[in-house]
């Protein structure tokens, strides 16, 4: 592989380009930067997870830590009831 194919990859979760090993992601082989790829074979690759290297990466959004990310999804679950019980049409009998 020339220099010039590896620069180009990215991982299809984070968009890292450098990564000790590619892995098989749900886009097929070689998709996913080592870190997203473990966790997809383990079935933790949820949308707020990224390395921190990730040049996506944003604290208020994202979390390289499980636990975290368990605890941002059900925040936003809190929320989101909340938000659709306020926006709901009125109904008139």
């Amino acid at each position: 592989m020339s220099e010039a194919q590896f620069q180009q990859r990215r991982c299809s979760h984070c968009g890292v380009q450098k990564t000790p090993q590619w892995r098989t992601g749900p886009l097929g082989a070689k998709t996913l930067c080592n870190a997203c790829g473990v966790r997809f074979k383990s079935g933790r690759l949820l949308p707020e997870y990224r390395p921190a290297c990730s040049p996506t990466f944003s604290s208020e959004v994202h979390s390289n830590n499980h636990r975290k990310v368990l605890e941002m999804r059900r925040k936003k679950e809190v929320i989101m009831p909340e938000a659709e019980l306020n926006h709901q049409p009125v109904q008139f009998i």
